[in-house]
């Protein structure tokens, strides 16, 4: 058996006896050198650190952000996907898996080896180098959808951005009715393949919706971006609540603040309940939520619609020029 020690960046391994019974004499130094390669975990000292960096300002995330890395020998044994039911986070040295769905009893846990918003061919190449090929619901999903619905569902994503960038329109039944034509491109429900997508034009238009004071409407298209990740909820007069959980990223927790700012605005009554969501789905992205209040709290500027409240400095993957673009 080989110890592991980790000193800052570099591992050292120490044999601590040689036996016929283990071979460790016949072990060679590439063999060690590509098993820590294909174990070890790139991660960052505080992953809430990340989550605000890569949630809030994408193009400034320093390079050296998640440099740090580290062997985790029970870790190493949880198998990918690319929609993953648990989710890793940092506290340091320590690793904390929570779980991002309901998980039923005797289900194998699977975590995300690289990004699931990556196209198909992108998260196969990488996967490549780990020494399979995924067959996670997702890829199987995108691998049977025909190549003329492919290209139209990245046709209209693109058409959207054009859309954004010309400011050629104002008019939100504009986005709607081709992020309904993209919706259109998918066979399986979210709950099988969310809507990767949608993702990025839906972020764009709820952040046009908050700086055109459009509150009804933000509520609206969060609403649809979670069910689009997989999401069930139910809303009432009286309370908003999470039935399946779906798809986490990082710009849930953003999108949920804004809805929180919009339900403070039109309906206070599920303020409480849609900021318990925000805050749990914060838990299970950072790993704890002591940092909560510091990053989303009430006293921060977060977003709003309201006219008292600033909006927060972010930039959410915007296309250019769409933090200035007006709805009606």
């Amino acid at each position: 058996m080989s110890l592991l020690f980790l000193e800052r960046k570099t591992i050292r391994l120490v044999f601590p006896f040689t036996s016929h019974k283990t071979q460790l004499t016949t072990t060679t130094r590439s063999f060690v050198e590509n098993r820590i390669i294909y174990n070890n975990f790139g991660f960052p000292i505080l992953t809430h650190e990340y989550h605000y960096s890569i949630s809030h300002t994408p193009t400034l995330v320093p390079d050296d952000l998640c440099g740090s890395r580290g062997v985790w020998i029970k870790a190493s044994y949880i198998n990918h996907s690319c929609y993953p039911m648990v989710r890793r986070s940092f506290i340091g040295d320590m690793m904390i898996f929570r779980a991002q769905q309901d998980v039923p009893a005797d289900t194998e846990l699977k975590f995300g080896y690289i990004s699931g918003l990556e196209e198909l061919h992108e998260r196969q190449s990488k996967l490549k180098d780990y020494g399979f090929d995924c067959d996670c619901q997702i890829c199987t999903s995108e691998k049977n959808t025909s190549g003329k619905k492919m290209k139209r569902r990245m046709a209209i994503c693109q058409e959207i951005v054009d859309i954004f960038e010309k400011g050629a329109s104002t008019s939100l039944q504009t986005y709607n009715n081709l992020l309904d034509k993209m919706e259109a491109t998918y066979v399986n429900p979210p709950s099988v393949e969310y809507r990767r997508a949608m993702i990025t034009p839906l972020t764009n238009i709820i952040t046009g919706c908050l700086t055109s004071g459009l509150p009804l409407q933000v509520i609206e298209l969060v609403h649809r971006l979670l069910l689009a990740l997989g999401f069930k909820i139910e809303v009432t007069k009286h309370s908003f609540r999470v039935l399946q959980w779906g798809f986490l990223i990082d710009e849930i927790v953003i999108s949920l603040v804004d809805l929180c700012d919009a339900y403070a605005d039109v309906e206070p009554r599920l303020l409480a309940d849609a900021d318990g969501v925000a805050k749990k789905c914060y838990l299970i992205m950072c790993g704890e939520d002591v940092t909560w209040e510091e990053a989303y709290g009430r006293d921060k500027k977060r977003g709003g619609t309201r006219s008292g409240m600033g909006m927060i400095e972010r930039t959410e993957d915007l296309v250019e020029g769409v933090g200035g673009l007006k709805f009606v």
